[in-house]
């Protein structure tokens, strides 16, 4: 503990200082600087000279300046849970904290004395008695006999001699007292703030060996502190308007709706800026499948629109060269023209659809089931064609109104291994129903993805194929959300 003080001043007191008829005799003031709790203390030194164990004392402090200008008074300071028997010295390890900062004197009035048996001395009871040693007076050990009268011995009554008068010694002028350090209040007492505190053990600084070194530490301690703390909120609220902006980030990318696939990518790169922040990281990788599969889907539809549109031309040169020989054998005369007519309406025509028939078996027979359905319902009856298409749909989904579609003509479904998906996004489909399809792309629909069918605003009801629905006939609650 010593090596945390500094002894700011030190005194033994003079009879007149003490406190006189007290039950206890101060004899040493000494006031310090504790640096381990930035506080002024005072220690005492004192005897007990009352005739029992001391238990408390109570006492008033005036407190002053270097230069003995008064700071403030304290009363009731106290020291208590004392043991001291009559005669103890004690008091020099127990601290009194002094509450005026700057104080290097200190006046101190005992006020009251509590003993251990319950009595109570205060300021104004009768003095304490205190037994003064006493002086042991030889006792006479001659014999006097009370027959004979005692002789007294003459006493020379002859004039003394005065003592010479003593030489007057010079008396030196005594020095000129120095001027008083006047230290401003606001360096001693000043502002509870970073800047006060520094001030101040700046102006004390430049009074020199009058500032006050203690002083000086204490505020410059007192100054780093704060500042430290006002560093360290600073800090704090720079975190915290980092993270808002990062939530603000995240919110705002959460808004964002995609339609192309390079807008899916760009929606990638600005997840991956917010690095591990929440699930930045899932929804990047999310991000850049989407982009990936608008691509393949985009692909794949101009492939089939390439296809169809091919199709479509090799049949129409197919169907331009039977008119061609069929114009070609039209002749001027009455009944070749009739003969034409018969023909066309009793061969030609027939014969073409039977073509068209027989193509859509070759489309059955290719497992193009969709094409084979859509050629046997283009002929209008002919033959067996709608019965065929009917029993085609029952054949293959075990109802004769099972859906067939191609990805060509409603791009926003695709098929991959049986399971089928939805894209809004391509392809948007209105509605309040929504039938999915048995087959698409002549694939037996097994499965649909999970949310499948998120985004769709206005379709209040899906009809799954019947080899789809559970027991209780209900969609699949992935898909829907």
């Amino acid at each position: 503990m010593e090596k945390s003080l500094q002894i700011i001043s030190e005194k033994s007191l003079t009879a007149a200082e003490q406190t006189a008829g007290a039950p206890v005799l101060l004899q040493t003031l000494r006031v310090a600087y504790d640096y381990a709790y930035n506080r002024e203390v005072l220690f005492i030194g004192a005897v007990n000279q009352s005739g029992n164990t001391l238990r408390s004392l109570y006492f008033d402090l005036v407190c002053t300046d270097d230069a003995g200008d008064l700071l403030g008074t304290a009363n009731g300071a106290c020291i208590r849970s004392l043991s001291a028997e009559p005669g103890d010295t004690f008091g020099e390890d127990i601290p009194v904290v002094i509450p005026c900062a700057g104080t290097c004197n200190v006046t101190l009035t005992l006020k009251k004395a509590v003993f251990a048996d319950g009595t109570v001395w205060r300021e104004g009871d009768a003095p304490v008695a205190v037994a003064a040693p006493s002086a042991e007076v030889p006792a006479s050990t001659a014999e006097v006999d009370s027959d004979q009268p005692s002789e007294v011995a003459p006493v020379d009554l002859a004039p003394v001699e005065p003592a010479p008068e003593p030489t007057p010694v010079p008396v030196a002028e005594p020095d000129p007292e120095p001027t008083p350090v006047v230290i401003p209040d606001e360096w001693l007492n000043p502002p509870a703030t970073a800047e006060g505190y520094r001030a101040a053990a700046e102006g004390l600084a430049s009074l020199g060996n009058a500032g006050k070194p203690y002083l000086i530490k204490k505020f410059t301690a007192l100054a780093d502190k704060l500042e430290a703390e006002a560093a360290e909120a600073a800090r704090r609220i720079a975190e915290a308007e980092l993270a808002a902006k990062r939530d603000a980030d995240y919110q705002s990318l959460l808004a964002r709706k995609p339609d192309s696939a390079d807008e899916w990518d760009a929606l990638a790169a600005e997840w991956s800026k917010l690095g591990v922040y929440k699930d930045a990281v899932r929804r990047a990788d999310e991000a850049r499948k989407k982009a990936k599969s608008i691509r393949t889907s985009e692909k794949r539809l101009a492939a089939k629109r390439a296809e169809e549109a091919k199709q479509a031309a090799l049949a129409k040169a197919a169907r331009r060269k039977r008119i061609a020989k069929i114009t070609a054998t039209v002749g001027g005369a009455v009944l070749v023209v009739a003969m034409i007519f018969v023909l066309i309406f009793a061969v030609m025509i027939p014969a073409s659809r039977q073509e068209d028939y027989e193509s859509a078996e070759a489309y059955l027979e290719n497992g193009e089931y969709t094409a084979a359905i859509k050629a046997f319902e283009a002929l209008d009856g002919y033959k067996d064609s709608a019965e065929r298409a009917k029993a085609i749909r029952k054949e293959l989904t075990g109802r004769e109104d099972g859906i067939f579609l191609s990805s060509a003509t409603y791009p926003c479904y695709s098929i991959e291994n049986g399971v089928l998906s939805y894209d809004s996004s391509v392809y948007y489909i209105s509605g309040e129903t929504l039938n999915v399809p048995d087959y698409l792309d002549d694939q037996k629909v097994t499965a649909i993805s999970d949310s499948c069918f998120v985004g769709l605003k206005n379709v209040h009801t899906v009809i799954l194929p019947p080899r789809l629905l559970p027991s209780a006939a209900a969609p699949s609650p992935n898909a829907l959300s």
